[in-house]
């Protein structure tokens, strides 16, 4: 049974998790949609409201084995989140957008901390050092979507294009994951393998909300300048239910438009993931919009022109006066 402080804590965490989901749909909400040619020849491009990416995975690295030696109200040292996803690109009018065969992925790692509230909750903030950290889009041929079960296929590790590069700052991120009660189960629930067998793990859920930085975008996908920043929402859940648990994570070194693939991250689970570690692997689903800078229309250049003129003109006014 939970204590009255414990309770408090749990409640705390979860109004957090609420504040996260009305922040991110509030973003979304106010993102402009972007011209984005989805064949990457040049063309004019069809609006782009969301970059939605699909279920896909998270890794937190060594992050089980520093929450598990962190005490209550302490916060670990840093430690790498990794993930990857498809994505799918959403029109104006909700609908998805025939892209004709081309895929379209997303890969990232962030430096972390995580905050121990109490057993079972815990939140997340960016490290201070973000020394190596990406959010990158890269683009497919067709029938070359990343491979959620293998961990392959989401980066330039099987042919794909870097189109999008940015990087996080040290401030404006929140998270936080909290271990729902009941047993512990199979990771994979997408099979029908019976209970017990497999990678265990235990239930939970929880969310993060990241602000990126753009550094580096391809002018033949991106229409229009996709802006300074784009706001990147996840939600976090166990057991996997819409995808497989990968079995490899990319890992880019380079920045910008040099981001390139160097390696594969194995997954450490331990006997039971979220418990042993020393890593913790989540089922990720999120979102970004982005801001794309706003062209004046020609009429708003024409009244600014004017504005500025009457400027001039009243200066003017102002200096003979004072002549007088």
């Amino acid at each position: 049974m939970m204590n009255s402080t414990t309770l408090s804590t749990v409640l705390k965490g979860l109004r957090a998790f609420a504040g996260l989901a009305v922040f991110a749909a509030a973003t979304s909400a106010q993102a402009a949609p972007i011209l984005f040619d989805v064949t990457g020849s040049g063309g004019a491009g069809v609006p782009v409201a969301t970059f939605d990416e699909l279920p896909g995975n998270a890794l937190a690295v060594g992050a089980q084995a520093l929450i598990n030696g962190t005490p209550v109200g302490g916060t670990t040292a840093a430690f790498d989140l990794l993930y990857q996803a498809n994505i799918r690109l959403i029109g104006t009018d909700g609908s998805t957008i025939n892209t004709g065969g081309t895929t379209f992925t997303a890969v990232a790692r962030f430096r972390e901390t995580a905050t121990v509230q109490s057993a079972g909750l815990v939140t997340f903030n960016l490290a201070s050092d973000q020394t190596g950290s990406y959010f990158s889009i890269f683009a497919h041929p067709p029938g070359g979507p990343g491979n959620n079960s293998a961990g392959t296929g989401f980066s330039n590790d099987v042919g794909g294009t870097l189109i999008y590069s940015a990087a996080p700052g040290t401030s404006g991120a929140s998270g936080v994951f909290l271990n729902t009660p009941g047993a512990v189960q199979n990771l994979d629930q997408t099979t029908s393998n019976p209970p017990g067998t497999g990678q265990q793990t235990i239930a939970g859920a929880g969310g993060a909300t990241i602000t990126v930085f753009t550094n580096y975008f391809n002018t033949d996908y991106f229409r229009q300048d996709p802006g300074a920043s784009t706001t990147f929402n996840t939600n976090n859940n166990l057991p996997f239910r819409d995808v497989s648990p990968s079995a490899l994570f990319q890992l880019l070194s380079g920045s910008g438009s040099g981001s390139t693939f160097t390696s594969y991250v194995t997954p450490n689970l331990g006997a039971v993931n979220g418990v042993n570690g020393p890593d913790i692997q989540f089922q990720a689903d999120a979102s970004n919009s982005f801001n794309p800078a706003v062209v004046p229309e020609p009429a708003s250049v024409a009244l600014t022109a004017m504005g500025l003129v009457g400027m001039v003109g009243f200066a003017a006014r102002r200096r003979r006066a004072a002549q007088v």
